[in-house]
């Protein structure tokens, strides 16, 4: 599963312990553009997370070419995205093994569900 930036983002702002079980269960997935986002980021503990989502197994990457070539397929142009969700939404989709998404953004989420990849909700007790 695919732990995508605002997931991260709110883990970092008030522990999320959704995310903490998946690392606990070897269900997370990171990737090097969620590190990407969350290197340039400024909150207090974003170079420690950066860091943890690179050591995770990794979803690969997809080129520039494809991705553009697969997100017109999929029709995420004027979507409410932006290239960096596009690729790991792209990503997860593309995937040999279905790759589910764990995120925080509900936009992300909608356009998730609408191409086919399953979106993981926080089990009770995490935080929302």
């Amino acid at each position: 599963m695919l732990i995508d930036t605002s997931a991260w983002v709110q883990h970092l702002r008030s522990h999320d312990a959704e995310v903490e079980r998946l690392i606990a269960v070897a269900a997370a997935r990171g990737h090097v553009d969620v590190a990407g986002e969350l290197a340039m980021g400024s909150p207090p503990g974003a170079v420690r997370i950066r860091d943890r989502v690179l050591a995770l197994p990794c979803v690969p990457e997809v080129g520039p070419i494809e991705l553009m070539r697969s997100a017109e397929g999929l029709g995420l142009p004027g979507r409410g995205i932006g290239w960096i969700d596009a690729g790991l939404l792209v990503a997860c989709h593309e995937a040999r093994c279905p790759i589910s998404i764990y995120t925080r953004d509900r936009r992300m989420a909608e356009v998730a569900i609408s191409i086919g990849v399953a979106v993981h909700a926080a089990r009770e007790g995490g935080t929302n």
